[in-house]
């Protein structure tokens, strides 16, 4: 009897065995075809922000306008640096540039390892009405020329709704996958972006001539500081808000945060009832 019962002890304790060492190599299995898979995906982590690429181009290294207008400077960058140049698609760029300046926009200068321009010529005179302009290193920028009027001393006048809608025209490409577009998949993995926005000082055709005064959509400043001249910063308009940001932004927060920054540094103090009609024009338009 005491036999019988060892014997079937041996079995049991065996089997259990057997039942352990299958069920550990089942997980050292599965254990290490995880590490497999998670391995590279802990290597590919998002780099540093290093924020180099929103310092290049050829937008917000001067305060003036040009020649009959004056301009909207917009760029946008990844905030973490590509692994390494990429090289742009014909298609690709020629869609982005319709996008942000319209139709009729023509290609310039197709140097795809160096850089990719077009640019958008008014009918009417030999001056350019646009330029977009695409890097390799991830840099997508517009220098777009906007409408102005004339105040009752001649002097040129903005109106904030121009300003915001072009900003907002950018955006939505931005938001809509442009620098995936334009550099591919790696994108996906720096999903962050820098912001430069800035709008020019001035007309500088026969003498330089800033413009006066910004004009609104909706309830005005009820007074504007008396030295107050038109702004400009290396950093741009609300860089603390535009730095380091997800490319997702809603388009029309970008635009609000840029032309809310553009009023308070251009001298209207105690504006709350101008911004907040100012916003919700912003966020009622619908793009062109």
């Amino acid at each position: 009897m005491t036999a019988d019962i060892d014997v079937q002890t041996i079995v049991i304790t065996t089997a259990l065995t057997s039942t352990v060492l299958a069920v550990f190599a089942y997980l050292k299995g599965w254990l290490s075809r995880g590490a497999r898979w998670v391995k590279p995906r802990l290597l590919r982590r998002k780099p540093a922000a290093d924020h180099k690429a929103i310092g290049g181009g050829w937008s917000g290294h001067n305060a003036g306008g040009g020649l009959r207008y004056i301009r909207v400077d917009i760029k946008c960058a990844p905030a973490a640096a590509l692994s390494s140049p990429r090289r742009l698609t014909r298609k690709a760029t020629e869609e982005w540039a319709t996008a942000v300046l319209g139709a009729g926009s023509m290609l310039d200068c197709w140097l795809p390892d160096e850089q990719v321009r077009y640019i958008r010529r008014d009918p009417t005179s030999p001056d350019i009405e646009g330029l977009a302009l695409m890097w390799p290193d991830g840099l997508i920028e517009a220098m777009i020329p906007i409408p102005h009027a004339h105040n009752r001393d001649g002097q040129p006048t903005l109106a904030v709704t121009n300003i915001a809608t072009v900003i907002k025209r950018f955006a939505v490409t931005v938001a809509a996958g442009a620098h995936r577009d334009l550099y591919g998949s790696e994108h996906r993995d720096r999903n962050r972006v820098d912001w430069y926005i800035g709008v020019g000082q001035a007309i500088s055709t026969n003498q330089y001539t800033p413009w006066a005064e910004l004009t609104f959509p909706g309830r005005p400043p009820a007074t504007r500081a008396e030295s107050a001249r038109p702004p400009w910063s290396r950093a741009g308009l609300a860089a603390d808000k535009l730095t380091d940001i997800r490319p997702d932004l809603d388009p029309n927060t970008v635009a609000v945060n840029a032309v809310k920054d553009l009023i308070e540094q251009s001298g209207y103090p105690d504006s709350d009832d101008c911004l907040a009609d100012i916003e919700h024009t912003i966020r009622t338009t619908s793009q062109p």
